[in-house]
């Protein structure tokens, strides 16, 4: 069956949301802002217009609110967003909804993403052949934010990430991971203890870090309430040992100075 139709996820796939996040902090901005032309990665448009010109129907279909939606319909055929459809990737009902806006069989469409959990086994699951991009610093920002909470978890003497915030709650089901660092955040400020600096080290052959690693410390140090000057985020590789080294996936290490 021959591919007639590309479908795009939109966070870190087409939107560079963590440099849009980090220029929302710094402007002072808060949520409830659609998404507009200036947040879409550099190569997003010209990439949509190559496959336009090769005779290829466009969608871009992802988690979010359904606000977002407006600023993509100039650029796409089709497209659709958890909220208006009521359901959330990985479910197979929001990739049942894809095959429904593309109006072609599963088979004729390939849908691409950052997240192998949420974008490319699931879309191989409708039907779909899929693609993996990996860009940004969103699921690797996960990863850094995630290691960044157990840590000054710790050395508060609390208990880890996992006892906070339990994976089988339904109602941190696509829980943001920064939003996740500052509630733990609390938990340590409540103690009495102060931020007096952080490191923190994504292990991983790729993504390269420089060009995030400004809006990385950005977000991390909000989330904390601190200047970005106290936390620190920098990386290495395995040169090319083990999982992270074969780009099976990433690691993150984190240690937080406490004081009070």
């Amino acid at each position: 069956m021959a591919l007639t139709t590309v479908v795009f996820d939109v966070g870190e796939t087409l939107v560079d949301e963590w440099t849009t996040y980090a220029r929302w902090e710094a402007e002072g901005r808060t949520e409830g802002i659609p998404f507009s032309d200036r947040d879409l990665h550099a190569d997003a448009l010209p990439c949509l217009g190559e496959l336009r010109e090769r005779g290829m129907r466009l969608g871009a279909a992802g988690n979010m609110y359904a606000w977002h939606e407006d600023f993509l319909r100039a650029h796409v055929d089709f497209v659709g967003s958890s909220e208006r459809w009521g359901v959330e990737k990985p479910e197979a009902g929001f990739f049942e909804h894809v095959v429904e806006e593309a109006g072609v069989p599963a088979g004729e469409i390939t849908y691409v993403g950052d997240r192998v959990d949420k974008d490319v086994e699931p879309a191989i699951a409708a039907g779909m052949t899929a693609v993996r991009i990996r860009r940004g610093m969103h699921s690797d920002g996960d990863v850094l934010a995630h290691a960044l909470t157990d840590a000054v978890l710790g050395a508060a003497g609390l208990e880890d990430i996992g006892a906070l915030f339990s994976s089988d709650d339904p109602a941190l089901a696509g829980a943001d991971s920064v939003d996740l660092l500052a509630r733990a955040w609390e938990r340590v400020a409540a103690g009495g203890w102060e931020l007096a600096n952080a490191d923190v080290v994504l292990i991983g052959e790729e993504p390269r870090l420089a060009p995030h690693r400004a809006a990385m410390r950005e977000r991390l140090a909000g989330a904390l309430g601190v200047s970005p000057e106290l936390v620190a985020v920098r990386a290495t590789t395995t040169d090319g040992l083990g999982f992270t080294g074969r780009r099976e996936g990433l690691a993150a290490q984190a240690v937080a100075l406490l004081r009070r």
